[in-house]
């Protein structure tokens, strides 16, 4: 009788790269199903909760954030072994070419915007973009398929011809894994007009704060980083990336 394979708690330790995988599996499945109908961002809390149950001591979907007035964060989580060092996650999913209009370009950049605002040092934050592998490829990160794979309707590998656009979302994040960071340069057109849109929908709530002072929050903007830490394989049906937003410095109190 062959004996079951036993772990130990700790054995398997929590890593974005586990998450990541988790998620991306759980959507190729639903994929498969023929549940697109069903995927959307709010979908991602399913896989995303399912991973973290056997690490975490506190999870929290819908997080109040604490300059915001009552903007919410989509997940905040403690981790047992680090009960110090809180995690917050802002998602997005990308359908029917969502992310090519500029509304759903400015709710992203909002999304890296409020998680920079995050003063806890200690603190870890992160932005995950999942979908259908094509139109995460073609809607957000924004490459175009070599002809040979559009004419057969397969899905892109990487051996696959691209050309990247200089798109919006390359100024804000990296789809290399051996340069995984980009730094914002505030001084781009696209992204000052984004920074634009942020200060007319969130003025409200952070000018006539106190406790934080509005010239020092517009000045620290540009020391937003975001580092890729996670993205899934091409040449299967799902996608999903994730980037850590590296620097904390966008209020100090």
């Amino acid at each position: 009788m062959t004996q079951a394979n036993t772990f130990l708690e700790g054995e398997f330790p929590y890593s974005e790269e586990c998450l990541g995988n988790s998620i991306h599996s759980w959507l190729s499945y639903q994929i498969a199903l023929n549940r697109n109908y069903s995927l959307a961002e709010s979908s991602i809390n399913v896989p995303f909760g399912e991973y973290l149950a056997q690490y975490i001591s506190k999870l929290e979907l819908e997080k109040e954030l604490k300059y915001f007035g009552s903007r919410w964060t989509d997940a905040f989580f403690v981790r047992r072994e680090t009960v110090d060092t809180p995690y917050y996650f802002e998602f997005k999913y990308t359908k029917n070419g969502s992310t090519r209009n500029q509304p759903e370009k400015q709710r992203v950049f909002n999304d890296l915007m409020r998680l920079n605002s995050i003063d806890d040092c200690n603190s870890y934050k992160f932005f995950l973009m999942a979908g259908k592998s094509e139109e995460f490829m073609t809607d957000f990160e924004q490459l175009i398929p070599g002809k040979s794979v559009r004419k057969n309707k397969l899905p892109p590998t990487n051996k696959s011809p691209m050309t990247v656009y200089n798109s919006v979302y390359n100024k804000m994040f990296s789809f290399d894994m051996n340069a995984p960071d980009r730094i914002i340069n505030v001084n781009d057109p696209d992204i000052l007009n984004l920074i634009t849109g942020f200060d007319k929908e969130y003025s409200k709530d952070y000018r006539n704060n106190p406790t934080v002072p509005y010239a020092q929050f517009s000045q620290d903007i540009s020391k937003i980083t975001t580092k890729l830490v996670f993205l899934s394989c091409m040449g299967t049906s799902a996608r999903v990336g994730m980037w850590e937003i590296t620097k904390t410095q966008l209020i100090t109190i």
